[in-house]
């Protein structure tokens, strides 16, 4: 029996993830929509980049990096801001808006 790619090798690995990672964040500043959601972050948004990668990779069948590094996410624990990260990742990935702008994003291609 032939092993199941995870979502994390449908979606291209690593270096692909990276970069829907920071498409994720980059209209945060820019579009009104995501205004709620930016403000829950701090100014600088390297180490939430970061640890969204991390716990990413993880959550899509890849390396646990953020069990690795930081621990277990505890999800339920973290209460409604990992939720509202969760929902606002889902929500971003299915954006038309997003699509548009970015044409060349499918889950292979990201960037």
């Amino acid at each position: 029996m032939s092993k199941q790619a995870t979502p994390y090798e449908l979606l291209g690995g690593a270096e692909v993830l990276r970069r829907v990672v920071a498409r994720f964040y980059a209209p945060m500043d820019a579009e009104p929509e995501f205004h709620a959601v930016r403000k829950l972050h701090p100014a600088e948004l390297a180490h939430s980049t970061e640890k969204l990668y991390m716990f990413l990779s993880g959550y899509l069948g890849g390396p646990p990096l953020y069990q690795e590094r930081i621990g277990n996410p505890m999800l339920l624990v973290a209460g409604p801001l990992a939720g509202v990260l969760l929902l606002s990742f889902n929500a971003w990935l299915s954006s038309r808006k997003v699509l548009r702008a970015s044409p060349a994003l499918t889950l292979r291609e990201a960037g």
